[in-house]
C-alpha cells in the first residue's frame, strides 16, 4: 500500500469516525434528556391518579358508607374502575395498573391493556415480574427501569394508595422511549455517510497537490543528506539504520552494507557495544532537542583513528512506531590533536616551573630550618660548654652532702628524710639538665647492639623515679624483645618520655609501652592517659628550646629525636587512644637469628603471655 492510499484511508476512517462518534454522544444526551422528562412525567402521573384515589375514597367513607351494597370502598372501587374502562392508558404502550396484595400474591383489579380483556392472573409476591408494583404495595413510591407483569422492560413510576391499600403503576414500553431516538441514529448515520463520501472527495482535490510536494520535499531532503559536507546518520530505534551519506562511508573507509545496525558501526569503528553507545541514544528519543554526544575516537577501515565530535537530534517516528534519531558528526581530529600538542607542551613546562619551584622551596626550608637549628645549637653549646662543668662539681659536693647528712639524721625525725629527699631530686632533675644541653650540643654516635627492650625499660623506669601514683604497662611481641640500638642512648630517650608523662599526668595515671614487628622496622609506642597536646602544639613538640611547662627547657623531645634519627629511625607524635599524648618510634629490624634467653635472667620483672606490668616504677 502506497503513502498516499494510506493517507486517502486513514483520512476516511477519521473522518467517519468522528463523525459517527460526535453523533452517538449527540444521541446519548438527548436520550437521557427525554427519559429523564418522561419519568418525571410518569411520576406526576402515577403521584397524581393515587392522589385521586385517596380524594374519592375519603369522599365515600362520609358519603356512601350506608347506601352503597358493600360500603365506600366498593362504591370508590367502582368509579375507579369505570374510569379506567373509558381511559385505560396512554401513547402506544403506556397504561395504568391498579393492584392489591393477598397474602403472598399481587391482585390486579382490572383488565390489562395489553390482554384479551379477561381478569389478570395474580403475580407471586416473590416473583421478578411486576417490581414496581411490588414496590407500591410495598409502601414505596418513585420510578425505575425493570419487568412489568408481562416480563417486557418498562419505565414505570408506583405510588401506594395508602387509605385503599392499594398502589397504581404508570408504565410505558422501553421499546417506545427509544423509538424515536433508533430512527434518529439510522437518519444520522446516513446523513454522516454521505458527508464522509463528500469530505473525501474534497479531501483527495485539496491534499493532492500537498500530497506531490511532500513527495518533492522528501527527494529534496534525501539528497541533502546524501551529499551533505559532513557525516550524517538516520538510525530507527532498535539499532537499524535507515540512512547514511556518503562523506560518512568516504571518511570511515566502510560500505553502508556494512554498517546496516548501529552495533556493526560501533563494533567496526569505535570497539564499543551496543548497549553502551545506546544507552546514550535512548537519551536522544526522550528529548525533544537536540544533544551534544561529545567527541569520539573512530577507527576507519585504513589509516590513523580519527576524532568526531557527535550530535543527536530527535526525527519523530516511523510509521510502525519506532522512534527515529538523526546523529551528525564533524572531524576535529587535526583540531585536536594541535590542541593536544599545545597542551602537552604547556604542560611540561608547568610541571618543570612547579618541580623547579618545589625543590627550591624545600632547599631554602632546609636551609632555614638548618640554620635555626645549628643557631640554637651552637648557642646551647656555648652555654652549656660554659656552665657545664661549673655546675657539675658544685652539684656533686651538695649530692655527697646529703648522703652524709641522711646517715646522721636520727630515725625519728621523718621531716629531715623528706627535706633530703626533695634536696637529692632537685639536684637529679639539675643534672639532668646539665646532661641534656651537653648532649645536643656534642652528639654520639650510637654503638648498636641487641638490647632487650624489656631490661631497657626498666633502666628507664628507675632513671625516671616514677612516683607511687604512676601505673605502667608492657606489652612486648615478641617476648623478649630484641632490638639494634644503643642501649644507654635507648634508655635516655624512654626516660625523657616517661618524665613527660608524669608530669602531664601531674604524678597519677597509666603509661602504656607497646613493641611490635612492623615489616622492616620495630615499633615502640610510649602512651599516657593525661590531657594530651594541643593541635597548634603538635608540629613544634620536636623544636630544640620549645616548651609547654613553665619550668621546661624545652629539650628533652629534640634529644629524643636526635638519638632516634643517629639510630636511622624516626621518632612521631600519633593519636593516643585514650587522648593521652603518644610518641611512636620506629627502628630499623635486628637481622632475625635464634637466641636463646633463660627466662630466669629476668627475675626483676613479672611477666604474663605479651602483657607486663612493671612492679617498681
Amino acid at each position: 500500500m502506497s503513502n498516499r492510499t494510506r493517507i486517502l484511508v486513514s483520512t476516511i476512517l477519521i473522518m467517519a469516525g468522528g463523525m459517527f462518534c460526535a453523533a452517538a454522544v449527540t444521541m446519548a444526551i438527548l436520550y437521557k434528556i427525554e427519559l429523564k422528562e418522561h419519568r418525571h412525567h410518569l411520576v406526576e402521573i402515577a403521584k397524581g391518579q393515587a392522589h385521586f384515589m385517596e380524594a374519592v375514597a375519603r369522599f365515600d367513607a362520609i358519603h356512601s358508607q350506608d347506601d352503597y351494597p358493600g360500603g365506600a370502598r366498593e362504591a370508590t372501587l367502582s368509579q375507579i374502575a369505570a374510569a379506567h374502562e373509558h381511559h385505560p392508558g396512554f401513547g402506544e404502550t403506556g397504561e395504568f395498573v391498579v393492584a392489591q396484595r393477598e397474602g403472598d400474591q399481587i391482585v390486579f383489579l382490572f383488565p390489562y391493556r395489553h390482554g384479551d380483556g379477561s381478569d389478570p392472573d395474580p403475580i407471586p409476591w416473590g416473583s421478578e415480574l411486576a417490581d414496581p408494583m411490588r414496590r407500591a404495595l410495598s409502601g414505596q413510591e418513585g420510578a425505575l427501569i425493570g419487568l412489568d407483569y408481562r416480563g417486557e422492560r418498562v419505565l414505570a413510576a408506583y405510588h401506594p394508595v395508602a387509605v385503599l391499600n392499594l398502589g397504581v403503576v404508570a408504565k410505558a414500553d422501553l421499546a417506545e422511549v427509544r423509538a424515536p431516538f433508533v430512527l434518529a441514529a439510522l437518519v444520522t448515520g446516513g446523513v454522516t455517510v454521505l458527508l464522509v463520501l463528500v469530505g473525501t472527495g474534497l479531501t483527495l482535490r485539496v491534499t493532492d497537490p500537498l500530497v506531490r510536494r511532500l513527495q518533492e520535499s522528501e527527494e529534496q531532503l534525501r539528497l541533502a543528506i546524501t551529499e551533505a559536507p559532513f557525516p550524517i546518520m538516520i538510525h530507527a530505534e532498535g539499532g537499524e539504520v535507515i540512512r547514511i551519506n556518503k562523506i560518512w562511508t568516504e571518511l570511515s573507509g566502510y560500505a553502508p552494507e556494512e554498517i546496516r545496525t548501529l552495533s556493526e558501526w560501533t563494533e567496526r569503528a569505535s570497539g564499543q557495544r551496543e548497549e553502551v553507545v545506546g544507552s546514550r541514544i535512548d537519551k536522544v528519543f526522550e528529548r525533544d532537542t537536540r544533544v551534544e554526544e561529545g567527541e569520539y575516537s573512530i577507527t576507519p577501515r585504513h589509516g590513523d583513528s580519527l576524532i568526531w565530535d557527535f550530535s543527536s537530534a530527535p526525527l519523530g517516528k516511523l510509521p510502525d512506531g519506532r522512534r527515529l534519531v538523526i546523529s551528525m558528526a564533524k572531524d576535529i581530529t587535526k583540531h585536536r590533536r594541535a590542541e593536544e600538542a599545545i597542551r602537552a607542551a604547556q604542560e611540561a613546562l608547568l610541571d618543570q616551573q612547579r618541580r623547579e619551584k618545589e625543590h627550591i622551596q624545600t632547599e631554602l626550608e632546609k636551609v632555614r630550618n638548618e640554620l635555626v637549628t645549628r643557631t640554637r645549637l651552637a648557642t646551647i653549646g656555648q652555654v652549656s660548654a660554659s656552665i657545664g662543668h661549673e655546675l657539675r662539681n658544685p652539684l656533686g659536693s651538695v649530692r655527697n652532702a646529703v648522703y652524709l647528712l641522711k646517715r646522721r639524721v636520727p630515725e625519728g625525725d621523718p621531716k629531715w628524710a623528706e627535706y633530703l629527699d626533695m634536696i637529692d631530686q632537685e639536684v637529679n632533675r639539675a643534672n639532668r639538665t646539665i646532661g641534656n644541653l651537653m648532649e645536643m650540643s656534642r652528639p654520639k654516635e650510637p654503638y648498636k647492639q641487641e638490647a632487650d627492650l624489656g631490661q631497657v625499660v626498666q633502666q628507664a623506669c628507675a632513671e625516671a623515679n616514677l612516683p607511687a601514683g604512676v601505673r605502667w604497662r608492657m606489652s612486648l611481641d615478641p617476648d623478649p624483645f630484641l632490638l639494634s640500638a644503643d642501649p644507654g642512648q635507648l634508655r635516655q630517650v624512654l626516660s625523657n618520655l616517661l618524665i613527660n608523662a608524669v608530669q602531664a599526668m601531674d604524678g597519677a595515671g597509666q603509661i602504656t609501652l607497646a613493641a611490635t614487628r612492623a615489616g622492616d622496622y620495630d615499633s615502640i609506642i610510649v602512651e599516657d592517659d593525661g590531657p594530651g597536646i594541643a593541635p597548634e602544639q603538635r608540629e613544634h613538640v620536636f623544636e630544640a628550646l620549645f616548651s609547654t611547662k613553665a619550668r621546661g627547657t624545652g629539650l628533652g623531645l629534640a634529644i629524643c629525636r636526635q638519638v632516634i634519627e643517629r639510630h636511622g629511625g624516626t621518632i612521631e607524635l600519633v593519636e593516643g587512644k585514650g587522648g593521652g599524648a603518644a610518641f611512636q618510634i620506629q627502628l630499623p629490624r635486628l637481622v632475625q637469628r635464634e637466641v636463646l634467653i633463660s627466662r630466669n635472667s629476668h627475675a626483676g620483672r613479672d611477666r604474663s603471655a605479651n602483657e607486663n606490668v612493671g612492679p617498681d616504677c
